[in-house]
């Protein structure tokens, strides 16, 4: 997705006001012939409409708009006549363009997800750098209230920070890397590794209990989204708004405890 703002069109409206003006010059006196400056004025309006048409992927105007452009500035013979026909045809083929073109609209109140790099913090995404792209389409399809798909991309963030868990714990899948490996095997074997007398990283009796607690936290946390992981991603829920907010708000502070508490793809 791109960021496209209606402002962002004002070189076109500009250009569609410029030829109201050659119009009128043509009008009154159809054979005249503009100023050195005033062609370069008339290049610059042209020149303006470039980034816009290389932002929508118009580069097969370039060629046409190029040759106007040179006409306009170095034909000695170029009227107003023969400059309002080049104003004209630019813009009616970026009309048609535009007419073929689809923008989305974000209300105000979505566009805070829309095409945000750090939705859930520069920690997480220092800490869990392969989660980014998902963090981001997660908050893009809020914005858009493409529901399903937001809650898809939440739950790839979740399995990356199930990965980064296991891998911290030292946890091992016979024959399957931690990427390859199912949900419950990891769990199971998370689970195995509170049960062992010391967990990473070890220390007093004070600081295991505490790292005990954190990473039994994160566990349970696994099993909701485990759930809700398997319900996603087999279509089983028509997923709402308030949905997709509770498991944004859930998924987003569940990886800044994780990232806050030491945890990352680096281990």
């Amino acid at each position: 997705m791109n960021r496209f703002i209606i402002l962002q069109l004002n070189p076109f409206w500009r250009l569609q006001a410029k030829l109201v003006e050659l119009q009128k010059y043509k009008k009154e006196n159809p054979n005249g012939i503009p100023s050195g400056a005033e062609r370069k004025e008339l290049v610059n309006f042209i020149n303006a409409v470039v980034p816009l048409c290389h932002r929508l992927e118009f580069e097969d105007l370039f060629p046409p708009m190029s040759t106007a452009s040179l006409y306009i500035e170095q034909g000695p013979d170029e009227n107003y006549s023969g400059i309002e026909k080049s104003f004209q045809t630019i813009l009616t083929a970026i009309g048609a363009k535009l007419d073929f073109c689809h923008f989305a609209y974000i209300p105000n109140g979505k566009t805070q997800f829309f095409e945000q790099p750090e939705l859930f913090g520069e920690a997480v995404n220092k800490s869990f750098p392969s989660a980014k792209n998902d963090i981001k389409s997660a908050g893009n399809c809020r914005a858009a209230e493409l529901h399903s798909a937001a809650m898809y991309h939440l739950m790839c963030v979740v399995n990356i920070g199930l990965i980064a868990l296991a891998g911290h714990l030292r946890v091992r899948i016979k024959k399957t890397p931690l990427k390859y490996a199912d949900w419950q095997p990891m769990l199971d074997k998370l689970e195995k590794k509170m049960k062992q007398k010391t967990v990473r990283p070890p220390g007093d009796k004070k600081s295991q209990a505490e790292a005990r607690k954190f990473y039994n936290g994160l566990l349970a946390e696994f099993k909701y989204f485990k759930d809700l992981r398997n319900d996603v991603m087999h279509a089983r829920s028509n997923y709402k708004e308030p949905d997709v907010e509770n498991g944004y708000i859930r998924v987003r502070d569940f990886m800044k405890r994780m990232a806050d508490g030491g945890i990352s793809e680096s281990h």
